[in-house]
Protein backbone atom coordinates (compact mmCIF):
# COMPACT_ATOMS: atom_id res chain seq x y z
CA UNK A 1 0.00 0.00 0.00
CA UNK A 2 1.28 3.30 -1.17
CA UNK A 3 1.11 6.86 1.10
CA UNK A 4 -1.50 8.14 -1.20
CA UNK A 5 -3.46 4.58 0.01
CA UNK A 6 -2.57 4.82 3.66
CA UNK A 7 -3.79 8.91 3.50
CA UNK A 8 -7.33 7.97 2.23
CA UNK A 9 -7.58 5.16 5.09
CA UNK A 10 -6.24 7.55 7.79
CA UNK A 11 -9.17 10.06 6.79
CA UNK A 12 -11.65 7.36 6.89
CA UNK A 13 -10.47 6.24 10.25
CA UNK A 14 -10.23 10.04 11.58
CA UNK A 15 -14.16 10.31 10.19
CA UNK A 16 -15.21 7.22 12.16
CA UNK A 17 -13.22 8.61 15.64
CA UNK A 18 -15.10 12.07 15.62
CA UNK A 19 -18.23 9.34 15.67
CA UNK A 20 -17.13 7.55 18.39
CA UNK A 21 -15.78 10.33 19.87
CA UNK A 22 -18.88 12.23 19.56
CA UNK A 23 -21.10 9.10 21.26
CA UNK A 24 -18.69 8.93 24.55
CA UNK A 25 -18.60 12.68 25.19
CA UNK A 26 -22.33 12.16 25.21
CA UNK A 27 -22.50 9.15 27.35
CA UNK A 28 -20.27 10.97 29.84
CA UNK A 29 -23.11 14.11 29.60
CA UNK A 30 -25.79 11.74 30.12
CA UNK A 31 -23.88 10.01 33.03
CA UNK A 32 -22.41 13.73 34.56
CA UNK A 33 -24.30 16.44 33.13
CA UNK A 34 -25.73 17.59 36.77
CA UNK A 35 -21.82 18.22 37.88
CA UNK A 36 -20.85 21.18 37.84
CA UNK A 37 -17.38 22.70 38.93
CA UNK A 38 -17.43 25.16 41.35
CA UNK A 39 -15.19 26.46 43.51
CA UNK A 40 -11.93 25.62 41.84
CA UNK A 41 -13.29 22.30 41.11
CA UNK A 42 -13.29 20.76 37.75
CA UNK A 43 -15.05 17.35 35.99
CA UNK A 44 -14.47 16.98 32.19
CA UNK A 45 -14.56 14.24 29.17
CA UNK A 46 -11.17 13.48 28.51
CA UNK A 47 -11.85 11.01 25.92
CA UNK A 48 -12.39 7.44 25.07
CA UNK A 49 -10.40 3.98 24.92
CA UNK A 50 -11.62 0.90 22.38
CA UNK A 51 -12.16 -2.28 24.53
CA UNK A 52 -10.38 -4.54 22.32
CA UNK A 53 -12.26 -7.70 21.36
CA UNK A 54 -15.18 -6.20 22.09
CA UNK A 55 -18.78 -3.52 21.96
CA UNK A 56 -17.68 -1.73 24.62
CA UNK A 57 -15.24 1.31 25.11
CA UNK A 58 -14.12 3.19 28.17
CA UNK A 59 -15.51 7.01 28.76
CA UNK A 60 -12.67 8.94 29.90
CA UNK A 61 -12.68 12.14 32.57
CA UNK A 62 -10.86 14.12 34.84
CA UNK A 63 -11.98 15.74 37.83
CA UNK A 64 -10.83 17.24 40.88
CA UNK A 65 -10.11 20.36 43.17
CA UNK A 66 -7.35 22.79 43.33
CA UNK A 67 -4.01 21.26 42.88
CA UNK A 68 -5.52 17.53 43.22
CA UNK A 69 -6.25 16.01 39.87
CA UNK A 70 -8.00 12.13 39.15
CA UNK A 71 -8.28 10.20 36.05
CA UNK A 72 -11.35 8.13 35.94
CA UNK A 73 -13.57 5.99 33.32
CA UNK A 74 -16.38 3.98 33.17
CA UNK A 75 -17.85 1.37 30.11
CA UNK A 76 -20.19 1.42 28.13
CA UNK A 77 -21.48 -0.81 25.59
CA UNK A 78 -22.01 0.66 21.57
CA UNK A 79 -24.99 -1.28 21.10
CA UNK A 80 -26.38 0.60 23.66
CA UNK A 81 -27.35 3.88 21.87
CA UNK A 82 -29.71 5.39 24.18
Amino acid sequence: MGNKESLEVLKINEEHRVIVDSFAHNQYNKKFNHVKGEDGSYHSYSGFTIIPDSDQIKVNYIYGYGDMGFDDNFIVDINNED
